[in-house]
């Protein structure tokens, strides 16, 4: 592959014809603003709620992954 095109989510416009900004053309993107939020349905799975009992001991636990990360370096020296 020695060149990447990028397109337009919606209307496949691709950034030789026009100018894409966060995936979309300038036209599609205005469309999409003026619509505003849409929300539609979410699936159960994606929801949050309680877990039962069948999950991993510590699965639950709340991690301060700055200093998990800051430990693990002090032990491999890197500190």
């Amino acid at each position: 592959m020695t060149r990447v095109i990028m397109a337009c989510g919606l209307c496949d416009a691709d950034e030789r014809t026009t100018e894409i900004v966060s995936g979309l053309c300038r036209e599609c993107l205005a469309e999409v603003e003026a619509e505003g939020p849409v929300y539609g349905y979410v699936p159960d799975t994606f929801l949050p709620g309680p877990r039962d009992g069948s999950t991993l001991p510590g699965a639950d636990e709340v991690i301060d992954v700055t200093e998990r990360v800051d430990a693990l370096r002090r032990a491999a020296g890197l500190l």
